[in-house]
């Protein structure tokens, strides 16, 4: 089974990463914020977004998230912790095993690809990891792919059937990296519940709005589509980890990521970025 992760989106430049490697090394208690990660059998999942035309080396729309591609093939550096992932989205899914291939014979370091799509053809899928068999596979399930099947977890079992040979990771985030919060009810455990026994082959993620205070239970401020804000108190995931712990789910399969609440005036924090790892550490020990 391949690791889980803490998952940290959005960084432009290999300097953010080597800055957030030194600062793994502070100590939390006895030991580092390093070692106390590995010591849960999680990795770092960082994640770098690419889309079809930054890969093609044109200009990115949104340059703040979306490096140049010279910048971003050598961001990712190689340690055991770090999943390097880059994240992909494409308005063209005729030519994905080609594009796929092409990023992982142009990014330095690459473990794994997070498809940013909804129900992408499997068979380019296959074709790519008979290629590249050691890059895993996370697949994200965003609100328009829940929408596809009807909003029925039943329906989003039968097609990731489709899609359990040839991928590693499921990862829920119905936010698309505009933060807004996920809603951890009851739905949501069970499908997280029924994953986790349904493919014991995979990780099962999370995201949507995570940050240091929505982990640990405190209150901070979103922002609504509208450009105002409001005060929001996460539960700390506690409900879905306790309800994983008490059940015979795995609680070292379940992954998080986290992109828009850490970022500040749209750039990465690493500041903020220890604290949600900390707190995701306080999480899951």
């Amino acid at each position: 089974m391949m690791r889980s992760y803490f998952g940290v989106t959005g960084f432009m430049s290999q300097s953010e990463m080597v800055a957030l490697n030194e600062l793994l090394s502070r100590k939390i208690g006895e030991t580092t914020i390093r070692e106390k990660i590995k010591s849960l059998n999680k990795k770092v999942m960082i994640g770098v977004l690419v889309n079809k035309n930054t890969l093609m080396g044109f200009l990115p729309s949104n340059p703040s998230r979306y490096p140049l591609i010279e910048d971003a093939k050598s961001i990712f550096i190689s340690d055991d912790l770090f999943l390097n992932a880059v994240h992909y989205n494409s308005d063209d899914w005729r030519m994905l095993s080609q594009q796929l291939c092409k990023i992982a014979e142009t990014f330095e370091n690459l473990n794994a690809i997070q498809l940013n799509l909804a129900w992408p053809d499997s068979e380019h899928i296959i074709r790519f990891r008979d290629q590249f068999p050691n890059i895993e596979i996370i697949l994200q399930v965003g609100s328009s792919a829940f929408y596809e099947v009807g909003n029925s977890p039943r329906s989003l079992y039968a097609r990731l059937e489709e899609y359990s040979k040839c991928i590693n990771h499921v990862l829920f985030d119905m936010s698309g990296g505009g933060g807004k919060l996920i809603d951890v009810n009851n739905e949501l455990i069970k499908i997280v519940v029924d994953l986790h026994a349904k493919f014991p082959q995979m990780s099962i993620g999370i995201a949507g709005g995570l940050c240091s205070s929505a982990l640990l239970g405190e209150q901070y401020q979103t922002k609504e589509p509208d450009g105002t804000t409001k005060s929001q108190v996460g539960d700390g995931i506690n409900r879905l980890t306790e309800c994983l712990s008490s059940s015979e789910s795995d609680l070292s399969r379940l992954s998080l990521d986290a992109e828009a609440k850490l970022r500040i005036d749209d750039a990465l924090y690493l500041p903020e970025v220890i604290k949600y790892l900390i707190a995701s550490i306080a999480t899951f020990s």
